[in-house]
């Protein structure tokens, strides 16, 4: 478990509080901002809560999550968590004439996540809530490399040469990713167990789907052998497909009796009715292509049927469920040039802060 007051220390003293110059009669919104994390980070000219501050009316809280250094997950969780609730307890204000908080949070990779996660479970219909949430370059989903190299898997023999190609030059794809490559070699030092990536908590897609493979049971291994692993996985995929021959296992099973037997992905109804959970306005920023967009646009792609689904509960007409889910959840294409926000990063932001402006 987390210790409370360490994190309150955290959250207190290490985080910075940064609040706008400009006056309204309401109370200003307050967003978080998480950051990016030990994965993929790069340093900053300028604070980006400074700049969301002095692009937004609000109170911005950066909270500075344990990651790394003897926290691994879901350390990282509890600390978000308990700097929301810090949050609630001394930023929030309390007169019943200003209603719910207009609360939104800002993330960016590891911090996406999280900031994903915490606005899909703080959602709440009633009282205060995180209203809109915003994450560039969010890592959603660790099992990723897994799930797609157990996709291709399960493509029954029977299919055509065309899918099969299309499946296989996709994964050939996502491993010249450097991104994916540093997220399996990250694995092993920022989780207790292989089972811990597949909490929704640190994995927020989860929380609309399953995960289409098995959970571990065995310890973390090394992050060359993991490499190692997916890469032995690829070449006898491929040997199979060119000698057309089936490679039988100890059972004799083949190809598609085996893909029957194996987990696949399935839907899963999120946020379940009842649950006082209304999904809040979502943006997600990413490249045109990699790790990044496929989850990015999974996550969006998985938004918009909730939302839909949600509205049509409410006898709302199905295209304006549509309509609204798509104005609501958004995936945000940058420049092709533009990778992880190492030019114009201040313009990115500044986009987030006109984006906050519009929906808190």
């Amino acid at each position: 478990m987390t210790d409370p007051a360490a994190v309150y220390a955290n959250v207190d003293h290490t985080s910075s509080i940064t609040r706008s110059g400009q006056a309204s009669s309401l109370p200003p919104p307050v967003i978080l901002y998480l950051p990016p994390g030990p994965l993929l980070s790069y340093p900053r000219p300028f604070p980006v809560a400074s700049i969301l501050a002095a692009n937004v009316a609000s109170t911005v809280v950066q909270i500075d999550y344990r990651l790394g250094l003897g926290h691994k997950y879901p350390a990282p969780v509890h600390d978000v968590l308990f700097g929301y609730d810090w949050v609630l307890r001394n930023l929030v204000g309390t007169h019943p004439l200003h209603g719910s908080a207009r609360i939104g949070v800002f993330g960016e990779l590891v911090g996406g996540g999280l900031a994903t996660m915490l606005a899909l479970t703080e959602c709440h219909s009633r009282g205060h809530r995180i209203a809109a949430a915003a994450a560039n370059d969010p890592i959603l989903d660790w099992i990723f490399p897994e799930a797609v190299a157990n996709e291709i898997s399960q493509i029954p023999s029977s299919s055509s040469r065309a899918k099969k190609n299309d499946k296989s030059a996709f994964w050939l794809e996502m491993q010249r990713d450097p991104a994916l490559m540093e997220m399996i070699k990250a694995r092993p030092s920022l989780f207790r167990k292989p089972a811990d990536w597949f909490d929704p908590f640190a994995s927020p897609t989860l929380f609309f789907r399953s995960a289409g493979i098995s959970v571990p049971t065995d310890h973390a291994i090394d992050e060359f052998d993991e490499i190692s692993r997916l890469n032995q996985q690829d070449f006898l995929r491929e040997q199979r497909q060119l000698s057309a021959i089936t490679l039988a296992d100890s059972s004799n099973t083949t190809d598609d009796e085996e893909a029957q037997k194996k987990p696949r992905k399935a839907s899963t109804r999120f946020p379940n009715v009842g649950s006082g959970l209304t999904l809040p306005s979502l943006q997600l920023m990413t490249a045109d292509h990699g790790m990044f967009h496929e989850q990015a646009a999974e996550m969006i792609h998985l938004t918009h049927r909730s939302m839909v689904r949600t509205d049509e509960l409410r006898h709302a007409d199905p295209d304006i469920a549509v309509m609204h889910a798509q104005e609501r959840a958004t995936h945000v294409i940058r420049e092709p040039d533009s990778k992880y926000w190492h030019e114009g990063w201040d313009r990115g932001i500044a986009d987030v802060a006109q984006w906050f402006r519009e929906v808190l």
